[in-house]
């Protein structure tokens, strides 16, 4: 629940003024010659370049405070999370024997794929974007492709008290599910609704970023370009894919000299 507080910390501050229109403090426009950093969407404009613009909210009559927009979602998402007559367990660390489902996601500009190991088998699921994502980011397909392979498996009733470790090669989408938030309102709305899957199912998310080229030796990257039979599709074994059992030095014994220097 900590994440949504945010909404109801940013309009406490307002008093204090120096803020723009979402609660935020107005940060100074970089340098030139500076390199921006990232946001976590691809089609939010710098927010180093845009705050200028941005009229402040002015500092309100003391202990004053003014209602952000973000305050609304928060509050119902908070709501949601509180809804049951009983508070809900999360499962943080199952003290019995769980079920591990692995699972690989990837989106590419004209579609998207997923792999998930079952105790079946290998399930795929892949298909084409349609013209409501046209225009939407590359961080948006990545994590809205990433939330309905989810949602779609946790209604099958697979992942009921399951523990499920998800690999993508977007940083951004692995960094909002770590914060729990998104200053993005879509990708927002995307990680609440990983939250509300692991609430209802007892389900534990780990989401893992791993490389791109990692991504294409596994086959979800051809899968999401409508290559059927690549590498885990055509029989290879999942984990032989999946380094989470090994230590940094076991992958890279030349780190620890790194570190030494």
């Amino acid at each position: 629940m900590v994440p949504y507080l945010k909404g109801i910390h940013l309009s406490l501050e307002t008093w204090r003024g120096g803020r723009d229109e979402e609660g935020w403090k107005v940060r100074e426009p970089v340098l030139k010659d500076e390199e921006p950093s990232s946001t976590e969407d691809d089609d939010i404009t710098l927010i180093h370049e845009k705050t200028p613009e941005l009229p402040a909210l002015d500092a309100p009559a003391s202990g004053i405070t003014q209602a952000v927009p973000r305050l609304r979602t928060d509050l119902e998402a908070l709501l949601f999370l509180s809804s049951a007559e009983k508070p809900r367990y999360r499962v943080v660390r199952g003290r019995v024997v769980m079920t591990a489902y692995y699972c690989f996601c990837d989106a590419s500009s004209g579609g998207f794929g997923a792999t998930i190991q079952r105790p079946d088998g290998i399930h795929g699921r892949f298909g084409l974007w349609g013209r409501d994502e046209d225009d939407a980011s590359s961080n948006f397909r990545e994590l809205f492709n990433l939330v309905e392979t989810v949602e779609e498996e946790a209604g099958t009733g697979h992942l009921r008290h399951t523990e499920l470790w998800l690999f993508t090669n977007n940083t951004t989408a692995e960094s909002c599910f770590v914060k729990g938030s998104s200053t993005s309102k879509l990708l927002y709305g995307l990680i609440l609704r990983l939250r509300k899957v692991e609430m209802e199912y007892g389900v534990t998310l780990f989401l893992v970023h791993c490389a791109g080229t990692r991504m294409i030796e596994q086959g979800t990257d051809g899968l999401s370009r409508g290559t059927l039979l690549e590498d885990v599709l055509s029989g290879k074994d999942m984990l032989s894919f999946i380094d989470i059992a090994k230590s940094a030095l076991d992958r890279h014994p030349l780190v620890l000299d790194y570190i030494k220097s």
